[in-house]
This record gives C-alpha cells, sequence and structure tokens, in this order.
C-alpha cells in the first residue's frame, strides 16, 4: 500500500497493489487511525472476491488485471490527532555535585521501552551512546501511562569546564527511536586532590594581586588565608572559617584590614587549614 498525502484540501489517497498470498490479519491491538471502504467492481474482470469470517480477510483475483479504484475522503479525526509515542514536558541538564544532572518528564507514554542518554561536545557535532534503559535499571519506560512521570541521569565522566550537548531518545517495543532535545551545560572543573597555596600574579605588583588556592574535596574544620608584613604582625585576613571544596581566586588590594594603604615592602601570605601550612612571599611597590 502507499499513500499521498494532499495539503490544499487536507485529503489523502490510497494505492493498493495486490501480487500474492494475502493481506495478512489486523491486529486487534493496533491503533485505529482510518477508516476504508472499498469496493470492487467484478463485471470487467474474471475472479473471486471471497469474504472470511472473524477478522477481516481479503482474498482477492483478478486475472485481467484492472485497477480496483476507490472513492477518496476527507482525513479522520482519528488520523490527525494521534497520541505520540512519548510526550515530554519538561527535559533539562543542570550541575549537581559535580555532575551533570540530566531531567526529564513525561506526560504521557506509549509502548515505551525505555530511553537512551547521547552527549556531543558541539550542538551539530557527532552524538554518542552513554547510556541505555538495557544496562541502566532507572532509565526503563512505563510502557503505557497517562499519568506524569519524572526520570534523572547523572553524568559524572566529564572534562572540566567542557561544554557538552545533550539528547534523549525514546525506544518503543518495535525498536523505534525519537530524539528529543538537544540540552546543554558546561561541565564544572574537577576538584583539587589537595591543598594548595598559589603564587600570587602579578608580582611584584601594585595597586592589588589576585591570590589563587585549592581546597579538596571532603576538606573540613576551620582554614585561614591571611598576609603577614616583614615583622611577622598580621595586617590583613582574607579568609576565615569553613570554606568550600574547590578552586579559589580572591583579590587583594594591598590595604590593612582598617582599610589603610600599605607600604611598599615584602609581605607574606599565610594559608593554614587542618595540618597544612603553605607560605608564599609577595612584594608590594608603591
Amino acid at each position: 500500500m502507499t499513500e499521498a498525502y494532499r495539503s490544499t484540501d487536507g485529503r489523502v489517497s490510497y494505492t493498493y497493489t495486490y501480487n500474492s498470498g494475502n493481506f495478512g490479519t489486523i491486529e486487534v491491538t493496533y491503533t485505529p487511525v482510518v477508516r476504508i471502504t472499498i469496493v470492487y467492481d467484478m463485471a470487467p474482470a474474471s475472479g473471486a472476491l471471497n469474504w472470511f469470517a472473524g477478522l477481516p480477510n481479503y482474498n482477492v483475483t483478478n486475472f485481467s488485471n484492472t485497477d480496483i479504484t476507490g472513492n477518496e475522503e476527507a482525513i479522520p479525526a482519528l488520523l490527525t490527532d494521534i497520541s505520540l509515542p512519548v510526550q515530554l514536558s519538561a527535559f533539562s541538564a543542570g550541575i549537581e555535585d559535580q555532575k551533570v544532572l540530566l531531567q526529564w518528564e513525561t506526560g504521557s507514554e506509549i509502548n515505551n521501552l525505555g530511553f537512551e542518554v547521547y552527549r556531543a561536545t558541539a550542538a551539530a557535532g557527532e552524538y554518542v551512546k552513554i547510556a541505555s534503559y538495557e544496562d541502566d535499571e532507572t532509565l526503563a519506560g512505563a510502557g503505557n501511562s497517562s499519568s506524569a512521570r519524572q526520570y534523572r541521569y547523572a553524568d559524572g565522566n566529564l572534562s572540566g569546564g567542557a561544554t557538552y550537548w545533550y539528547q534523549l531518545a525514546d525506544v518503543d517495543y518495535q525498536g523505534v527511536r525519537s530524539f528529543h532535545g538537544p540540552v546543554s551545560v558546561e561541565a564544572p572543573e574537577a576538584l583539587p586532590e589537595v591543598f594548595a597555596l598559589h603564587q600570587n600574579y602579578p608580582n611584584p605588583f601594585n595597586p592589588e594581586t589576585r591570590i589563587r588556592f585549592d581546597i579538596p574535596a571532603q576538606a573540613g574544620g576551620r582554614m585561614e588565608l591571611a598576609i603577614y608584613n616583614s615583622l611577622g604582625m598580621k595586617v590583613r585576613t582574607l579568609a576565615d572559617g569553613r570554606l568550600a571544596p574547590g578552586r579559589h581566586l580572591l583579590v587583594w588590594d594591598g590595604r590593612n584590614d582598617r582599610g589603610d594603604q600599605l607600604a611598599s615592602g615584602i609581605y607574606f601570605l599565610r594559608f593554614q587549614a587542618a595540618a597544612f601550612t603553605q607560605i608564599r612571599k609577595m612584594l608590594l611597590v608603591r
């Protein structure tokens, strides 16, 4: 069977070609989308039309190869309002615990076997499957459902600072895939593995300098980042207390805790956390 849709008046035409055998069985579980009435004119033909009880089976013989034609009808309402296998009401990407978290919600599902997750490094790049319902039970579909359902998937195989693009595919019982997206997100920088205090930049400096320091995952307790003059006196506290893991950046403007500009000279930057202590020498030039 072939069909053609005519957009000018919203009609569809069907052409049936019969070679041998029979058309097969119309399964009762199929969703009806169109009802067709076929009228055969057997007058010019030499053959037979047989009707069978039960499910409709058609056996048509036409030895003179006369064309079988029918009437053109408007597209039925059922054909113009077919439910999609999976209807997504939301699909988003975010960051949680140093991973990309994908979340989506379905408004309804029809014959949904499950979901697959695809990832690329560009919107129009090559998307590679990174997860599937076949080996992740959290991606299994609901089959047939008319109620909302929420799904999520966490991607932790990342390069810090890179931007990733994701597509979602739902797979039906016949293995047909329907794709959704893409959505994108920038991956977080990887957490440091150890404490570190980096050399300030610029150095020498005037009037300000940048200070970078690292705090590893699971670090806890009180931490302090402070500046001392050449006499060992604390002149400025930049950070004091419990600090979050990650890579930190602070700017020192060459002033003390009272807001006074300090004189030119050598100053020492001291970072202390638990059993870790590191000191860097800085030169302020006015």
